[in-house]
Parts: structure tokens; C-alpha cells; sequence
């Protein structure tokens, strides 16, 4: 069936489902089980539009998707690990309820945002409400219009997130300015073993600051003047 003819399952029915994934008494098991077709036909990329990044919904459609995302989080999901929002273009205020549900999730610690058109306030807005998170392993920003003012935030955060093993800043040309915000918050990162900097205008002399990096083991940074 073409996804513009898929039946829509109603918001409130979307979270009584949700609530009652864990179905204690019989008449729960039996809701569920009558409902639970029809999600998967109605709904079934609701669930993951906005967990597998690039969904080119229209805008009625994502934002039920991204309702139900976000409930998802906000009730704990622990089947959800890792955040990929790639591609998707949020308003502000979306980006800020998705970025405190992220922020607020324990069980997910790889979050990747590529080409969300942040800039430099939405990505500020972002890595401000992930100061609350409470780990966070992989962090994918590439493709954002990053500029000085949300990498000084970003340095912030992870000076604040001891257990960052990967950062792909890629396609962000913030030059050489932004390579030496951000090295006040890398050098001396114990856990960072994978960077990704390839297009972000970087000069052939920063490959000496990079190597200053002991703890990381791979470093991307083609397409920068610099082999890697």
C-alpha cells in the first residue's frame, strides 16, 4: 500500500499502545493484541522515521512521527541505543523538545544528527540540553553550518562527557578558528579514538595539532589540505 494511503492510528491510541507494551492483565494483553496489527500497518514508520534519520515525510507526518519518538524516549525506551535524526529539519521548537527527550533518555548514548540544518543557534540550543545527558559514547554533528558559537558550546559539552570514543564534525567549515576551539576541550581526552573532520577547511598546519591527539587512533580529515 502507498505510504500517502496508510490508515493514521490516532496519537492517543499510539501512546496507550505504548503504555501498555509491558501488558500485566488480560484485557491489556487482548488491546494489545488487537491494536498492534494495526500499528504495524498504520504507524510502522512512525516508530522509525525519526530513529533511522532521512525520512522525507511531509510535515503532517512528521511531526506525528516525531510525537511518538519522543514518547518513546520520554518513557525510558531501552530497545532505543542510538539517536539518528539525519536529515530531518526541525522548528525550533521540535528541536528543542526532541533535544531535552534526548538529553533525558538514559539507555541511548550514540546520537547522530547529520544535515539538520542546525546552524549555529539550533545547534547551540542542542548541545546546551545535552549537557544533562548522562553519557554520551558517538556524537555526529557533520553537515551543520557549525561556527565558532555553538562549537565553544560544543567544547563545553565535552569537556562535560568524559566517554566520547567518536566525533565526526565533517562538512562543518568552521576552518582553522574553530579547529582551536575545539582542541581546548580534545586535548587530554582520555577516550576519543575516532575524529572526523574531512571538509571543514582546515590548512595543512593543523595536522600537527591533530597528532598532538594521543589517545586517537583514527583520524579523518580529507578533502582538508591534509592526507588522512
Amino acid at each position: 500500500m502507498p505510504v500517502d494511503a496508510e490508515p493514521q492510528l490516532p496519537v492517543a491510541v499510539v501512546d496507550r499502545i505504548l503504555r501498555y507494551s509491558s501488558c500485566d492483565s488480560i484485557a491489556d494483553q487482548a488491546f494489545y493484541a488487537r491494536t498492534s496489527a494495526l500499528l504495524r500497518t498504520a504507524n510502522t514508520r512512525l516508530s522509525k522515521d525519526l530513529s533511522t534519520g532521512r525520512s522525507g515525510l511531509p510535515c503532517d507526518r512528521r511531526t506525528r512521527a516525531l510525537q511518538v519518538f519522543v514518547n518513546r524516549l520520554q518513557q525510558q525506551d531501552d530497545t532505543i541505543t542510538r539517536i539518528d535524526v539525519s536529515g530531518e529539519a526541525f522548528t525550533p521548537q521540535q528541536l528543542d523538545t526532541l533535544a531535552r527527550a534526548i538529553a533525558h533518555h538514559g539507555p541511548s548514548s550514540d546520537i547522530c544528527m547529520n544535515a539538520c540544518s542546525l546552524g549555529d543557534a539550533k545547534a547551540i540550543s542542542v548541545f546546551e540540553a545535552l549537557m544533562e545527558k548522562p553519557r554520551i559514547i558517538r556524537l555526529s554533528f557533520a553537515s551543520n553550518q557549525l561556527g565558532k558559537g555553538s562549537l565553544r558550546v560544543l567544547a563545553k559539552l565535552i569537556a562535560n562527557q568524559p566517554e566520547i570514543t567518536h566525533l565526526d564534525l565533517s562538512y562543518n567549515g568552521f576552518g582553522e578558528a574553530g579547529l582551536h576551539i575545539l582542541m581546548d576541550a580534545l586535548q587530554g581526552y582520555p577516550t576519543l579514538a575516532h575524529l572526523r573532520l574531512r571538509h571543514c577547511g582546515l590548512r595543512t598546519e593543523s595536522l600537527n595539532m591533530l597528532q598532538n591527539l594521543q589517545s586517537v587512533r583514527e583520524k579523518s580529515t580529507a578533502q582538508n589540505g591534509i592526507s588522512g
